[in-house]
């Protein structure tokens, strides 16, 4: 946090109850870089992130690589997500084993067609 206080000042940081909003300017005229399910994606002179239903601040390290990995990607296998979080396969199972059990992810499909959804 601090090499980003020392490029940004405080005002990009806006704090809720359950969760925490960052706005980091852009230069003037950056464009949006495509489409995505029909909504655009990019940024015009800002980008607002934030997290829908508040934070799960109940992941570990771990579990928050994963969730990333699946946000990127819902289609990832397990052997992906083990090389690309740098955790063994039998990690990743027990990790994604408990997030399915605290209902943070579920797995639709079959083994090879199936997707992962995030609530």
């Amino acid at each position: 946090m601090n090499r980003i206080l020392g490029v940004y000042d405080k005002s990009i940081f806006e704090i809720e109850d359950n969760f925490l909003i960052v706005t980091f300017p852009f230069e003037e005229g950056y464009s949006s870089v495509g489409v995505k399910d029909g909504v655009k994606v990019g940024v015009k002179d800002g980008v607002k992130v934030g997290v829908k239903d508040g934070v799960k601040t109940d992941m570990n390290e771990n579990q928050t690589k994963i969730v990333s990995l699946i946000h990127e990607n819902n289609s990832i296998t397990i052997p992906q997500m083990a090389q690309l979080s740098r955790l063994s396969v039998r990690t990743v199972q027990r990790e994604l084993k408990v997030l399915i059990e605290k209902s943070i992810i579920v797995r639709e499909g079959g083994r090879k067609a199936g997707v992962w959804k995030l609530f």
